[in-house]
């Protein structure tokens, strides 16, 4: 089944003997095997969506804590902020953010410079960059402080 000049929509389409036998049998098989008929599937609902693509913010994700007696020292930084976003209108509909992976703080006692992958899900989203540099600021506590516990 050629789909090739398809556009956006819902498909629903027999799958032929022709279909199989010119498109899923490879060359070098094609004379020793002899497509007789389908059994299963005989047909293919498909739902093609138009492709677009948007800037979104990068937030980073962490697990874990610091050290006991160290605290996040202020808020992280992301360089690049944003990212730009690219699948199908569905998937970017209600997408503003795209998160990293999980950055794990566990035990840590200075400030801490990951490079990090963006985590693109299971969304079929094409991400550029496909990472970015992540700061968090974690220091020893004074007993005063308004530092932060993540």
């Amino acid at each position: 089944m050629d789909l090739a000049d398809a556009g956006p929509g819902s498909f629903h389409r027999a799958v032929s003997v022709e279909d199989v036998r010119e498109r899923a049998i490879p060359a070098e098989l094609t004379k020793s095997v002899e497509v007789v008929e389908v059994l299963e599937p005989r047909t293919l609902d498909l739902t093609i969506e138009a492709r677009r693509s948007k800037t979104v913010t990068i937030a980073p994700r962490f697990v874990g804590s610091p050290s006991p007696g160290y605290w996040i020292q202020g808020a992280p930084t992301v360089d690049p902020d944003t990212a730009r976003v690219e699948g199908p209108a569905s998937a970017l509909a209600d997408l503003d953010t795209i998160f990293t992976l999980p950055v794990d703080i566990a035990g840590e006692r200075e400030k801490i410079q990951r490079q990090v992958q963006l985590d693109a899900g299971a969304k079929l989203l094409a991400v550029e960059p496909r990472r970015c540099m992540v700061t968090l600021p974690i220091g020893k506590a004074a007993p005063e402080s308004s530092a932060q516990h993540l």
